[in-house]
């Protein structure tokens, strides 16, 4: 953990609310991470009351639509399972575009209705912001897909407008099947199969049923982190409707299954995520709507996929804070102290679904990556001049 940055911001309210969250966080790192660990075990505890009721079809839990005989070969893991209230709902009309997220997370949301009520499945899960929150974020985390879901895959991709689609697992690890490759043959790093003649990129090229997926070349934009242009295009069996859809596939690799990452590759990844939002037009600012949302999976879609989703939120309430909260003092401080409520962010994630950061190193290495990227918006602001 890195020392603190030195005193003196003069009064400056915005480097006082983000040092405060710093030190806040990095109280819980002191004695052997004693205090992110007691948070984590507190979550655990809140999660075992809550499955309680996971048998009940009205429950906020329930996963009737998973487990239904006609769904149970689409799960990974039987004991990873959307919850009904807040699972990503694939159209029935497979290419129809018509926006197709589940609903919005909130207290108000009652179960998908389609007919019958178990299609349009999918081990995925649409996880929003509560109505009002700003910096606005939402996020679809789903499991690495299976051999047969492919298709479905790259489908809730292209229907969810998704600006990035982010791969936090290999293929297998340790010769353990985690992830079916869905990239086409050449981005996986086979045999490469068109050479585009204008700009001579490599691109490969792959087509499942009624979904063609088109990937350039990797590039590293960041330590350990691998970004390719994807194009898919979904043609529907049904009607004559054709979505095509561009975004960005960024891989790391070397992410054990149940591990960490280092701090800073965790923020160089969260970093880079933000940024394909971004470009893509959607801020999260204030007033802003909630963004489409990035697609991001491991093999469960729920450990190393909850961590990087925790450590992206509290950057974004920071990112808020260092910028003025968009002219708003209040904002700027209050988002600050929201970004240090870094159990608060993973229980509202598992709302959406169960599980996410699933070990006490996990939930410990985020706490840390935060704690960094606050120590880096302190430096910054002195440097502009603020705290004198």
């Amino acid at each position: 953990m890195p020392p603190p940055p030195p005193p003196g911001d003069g009064g400056d309210p915005v480097i006082t609310a983000i040092a405060g969250a710093r030190d806040a966080l990095a109280a819980l790192l002191a004695d052997g991470g004693a205090g992110a660990a007691a948070q984590f075990d507190a979550l655990a505890r809140v999660a075992r009351a809550a499955s309680s009721g996971a048998a009940s079809s009205t429950s906020a839990t329930a996963t009737a639509a998973a487990r239904h005989p006609a769904n149970r070969r689409k799960n990974r893991y039987m004991d990873v399972l959307p919850y009904d209230q807040s699972r990503f709902v694939l159209d029935d009309s497979e290419g129809s575009g018509g926006g197709g997220h589940a609903p919005a997370l909130s207290p108000t949301t009652t179960p998908p209705t389609l007919s019958p009520p178990h299609s349009g499945y999918i081990n995925a899960s649409l996880i929003t912001c509560r109505s009002g929150e700003t910096p606005a974020w939402s996020y679809i985390a789903a499991q690495g897909p299976l051999p047969h879901t492919i298709p479905d895959f790259w489908r809730m991709a292209a229907q969810a407008r998704c600006p990035a689609l982010v791969q936090l697992t290999g293929w297998a690890e340790g010769g353990v099947a985690k992830c079916a490759p869905y990239l086409p043959p050449g981005a996986a790093g086979e045999d490469v199969v068109e050479l585009e003649e204008e700009t001579g990129h490599v691109r490969a090229s792959w087509e499942g049923g009624a979904v063609a997926v088109v990937a350039g070349p990797p590039v590293e934009v960041a330590p350990g982190v691998l970004r390719r242009d994807v194009v898919v295009t979904v043609r529907s069996s049904t009607t004559t409707t054709t979505i095509t859809h561009a975004l960005a596939h960024l891989h790391v690799g070397s992410w054990p299954d149940h591990g960490v990452l280092p701090p800073a590759t965790l923020r160089s990844v969260a970093a880079a995520l933000r940024a394909e939002v971004k470009a893509a037009g959607d801020s999260g600012g204030p007033g802003a709507p909630p963004p489409s949302p990035p697609l991001v999976h491991c093999s469960a879609g729920i450990g190393r996929t909850g961590t990087l989703l925790a450590v992206d939120i509290a950057a974004r309430r920071l990112e808020l804070a260092a910028t003025g909260g968009g002219g708003d003092a209040a904002t700027a401080a209050a988002a600050a102290t929201r970004a240090a409520a870094l159990a608060r962010i993973v229980a509202r994630l598992r709302a959406g679904r169960g599980g996410m950061v699933q070990t006490p190193g996990q939930y410990a290495a985020a706490v840390g990556a935060v704690v960094e990227e606050a120590d880096d918006w302190i430096l910054r602001l002195r440097r502009e001049g603020k705290g004198g």
